[in-house]
């Protein structure tokens, strides 16, 4: 009512053209006042460029305009929703985040996020973004990879493996708290763990017994290839194991043949190729070559 007797007061203590009005409008948590020479609400809006199309209006647009006149308008804007990682556009006249919520029956959880907050005002175009956040508990179980014993029997020939124990994986049971945001994990916390089977180790018998079949004589070079204890020979069997004495140093290795060469045709000193892994027991790989006793074993 005071609203109204002010508006009133204006209008009588401020010259006016003849025919024009003084109204006001209100939109949006808004208000200003305007003079018009319109003759319906209608029109009045149209001059303010309002879509009566988007835009609810509190009296009948056609309506007559009369001086001290409060028209109150729910203006309709667009709002972009992110929900959970999807995304949507809608149109509203919703005056708030909150009001907002509460016109499309979002419902929020305790944990979920949301930017901005219930009280922020909505204006054209702005970004609703909600985060969805659940916390689960999860089971997992995992596997207990088993051991692996290797015992030396000096009754087989070196090389020959027998397995005596079969190597059984366990397993354990882990529950984790899990985070999850807009359905993707972003983090987890481990509550409890448990082994609800062990592991069970392997045992294989490695024969150690040394039988030389043949030596020989000659120039060993290497070869980077796949970083093992192995070395190319012109025509041992592959899988077969020759022990390689440096001769200057008297240091051994046994390595396990699994390539062919060198070309002796083109090197007919070299005897053996070793990989660099196992040439370096011997020697510097900057030696390039050195003098070496191939040993053939049974």
């Amino acid at each position: 009512m005071g609203i109204a007797v002010g508006f009133s007061l204006r209008e009588f203590l401020t010259p006016q053209a003849q025919g024009e009005k003084l109204i006001t409008i209100m939109s949006r948590g808004q208000n200003y006042q305007i003079t018009t020479e319109a003759r319906t609400v209608g029109e009045v809006l149209a001059e303010q460029n309002f879509d009566l199309d988007r835009n609810k209006i509190t009296l009948s647009p056609d309506s007559a305009v009369q001086s001290g006149m409060v028209v109150e308008v729910n203006r309709s804007i667009t709002i972009n929703i992110r929900d959970g990682g999807a995304a949507a556009e809608v149109v509203t006249s919703a005056l708030t985040v909150g009001d907002l919520l509460y016109e499309r029956k979002i419902a929020l959880a305790a944990t979920d996020r949301l930017d901005p907050s219930p009280e922020s005002f909505l204006g054209e175009g702005m970004v609703l973004t909600i985060d969805r956040i659940v916390d689960l508990e999860v089971v997992e179980t995992e596997r207990i990879p088993y051991a692996l014993t290797l015992q030396h029997d000096p009754a087989a020939y070196y090389g020959q493996e027998a397995v005596t124990q079969r190597g059984v994986d366990g397993q354990t049971e882990k529950t984790f708290l899990i985070t999850y945001k807009n359905g993707v994990e972003i983090a987890r916390v481990l509550l409890s763990q448990r082994v609800i089977a062990a592991a069970q180790q392997e045992i294989r018998s490695f024969g150690t017994k040394i039988e030389v079949i043949e030596a020989v004589e000659g120039r060993a070079s290497w070869y980077a290839y796949k970083d093992c204890m192995c070395a190319a020979h012109p025509f041992y069997e592959k899988g077969r194991f020759v022990r390689v004495t440096a001769v200057n140093s008297g240091k051994s290795v046994i390595v396990k043949i699994n390539d062919r060469g060198p070309d002796r045709s083109v090197h007919p000193d070299r005897i053996i190729d070793l990989d660099a892994t196992a040439y370096r027991e011997l020697a510097p790989l900057g030696s390039g070559t050195i003098a070496v006793k191939t040993e053939l074993l049974r």
